[in-house]
């Protein structure tokens, strides 16, 4: 996923810039990138909503910087690879630096061309268009999980899904807060009899109220801790248990969608913990999973 902070312009439009088309970059040759003139052409498109977004001494002055980039990592790709053994692993970062320097070249000479599309125009306070930094911030999200229960010392097995809603703001550059509400359920066997007929699973119902913050690492890959209310239901007793909720999870973003939405993905784990009293049972649910969304920002 690359390094955990990655070194960039200290000029925010030409840190914005650079970073744009490093991400671009990073997420395109992590499905293969091998012919460079046919690879610039096809991430051309993501690349020309950032340059074009960007004054023209701004473009060159993030061009200086991935040339000082270049030679202070070691200067020609191929050469350096040699000097490396041929090891292209050795050469990584150098040749992500050459690879988004094409890239923005290619995207310099198309908006000197005049090839922009006239509804973008340079943005003095440029942020980045595949961050979400400094922006506020809608997303959605969906996914399956698998569950480990325990309820009145009865462990069960099962399996369910659930969606949420989360509104938050990027506090800094890498960083950001949420706020979910989030509503999902599962079926749970709490007795499965080798040989026999397994009985009707329980039908659960979880509903959760967690604050999520997001730290991004690298260029496209992020990590996640969340802690909230949660509440709990089984169709057997009919009660709603109250509780809290820990999670982490970590993931990883694509390219924004036409300027729209930024997808993702992530496999998490989360632990509820309902701790009843009374005549109400304790209840501990670990649920593991993966989710795909995408966030809006403004």
């Amino acid at each position: 996923m690359g390094a955990c902070a990655p070194v960039l312009p200290r000029e925010p439009v030409e840190r914005a810039l650079v970073r744009d088309v490093t991400r671009i970059v990073d997420v395109r040759q992590r499905v293969g990138w091998l012919v460079d003139d046919v690879e610039v052409d096809e991430a051309l498109p993501d690349a020309i909503s950032s340059a074009c977004s960007v004054s023209e001494p701004q473009r060159n002055a993030s061009l200086a910087w991935l040339d000082g980039e270049m030679a202070r990592l070691g200067g020609s790709p191929a050469a350096a690879w040699k000097r490396a053994g041929k090891d292209l692993d050795q050469i990584e970062e150098l040749l992500l630096m050459a690879r988004t320097r094409l890239l923005l070249a290619r995207a310099n000479d198309w908006v000197r061309a005049g090839k922009c599309p006239f509804w973008i125009e340079p943005d003095p306070g440029f942020k980045g268009v595949e961050v979400l930094g400094h922006r506020w911030i809608l997303g959605v999200e969906a996914g399956g999980r698998l569950e480990l229960g325990a309820e009145n010392r009865l462990w069960g097995l099962g399996a369910g899904g659930s969606g949420r809603i989360l509104g938050g703001y990027g506090i800094t550059e890498r960083a950001q807060l949420f706020l979910a509400l989030e509503g999902g359920g599962a079926a749970r066997f709490t007795k499965v009899p080798i040989g026999e007929r397994a009985t009707i699973p329980d039908f659960l119902a979880i509903f959760a109220v967690p604050v999520v913050g997001r730290y991004t690492f690298g260029r496209s890959a992020f990590v996640e801790a969340e802690a909230g209310a949660m509440s709990y239901l089984n169709q057997v007793d009919g009660n709603v248990e109250f509780g809290v909720r820990l999670g982490a999870g970590v993931g990883g973003t694509y390219l924004r969608l036409k300027r729209g939405p930024l997808p993702r993905f992530s496999f998490g784990a989360t632990v509820d913990h309902a701790p009843g009293g009374g005549n109400r049972p304790a209840i501990t649910l670990l649920s593991v999973g993966f989710r795909a969304g995408f966030d809006l920002s403004h």
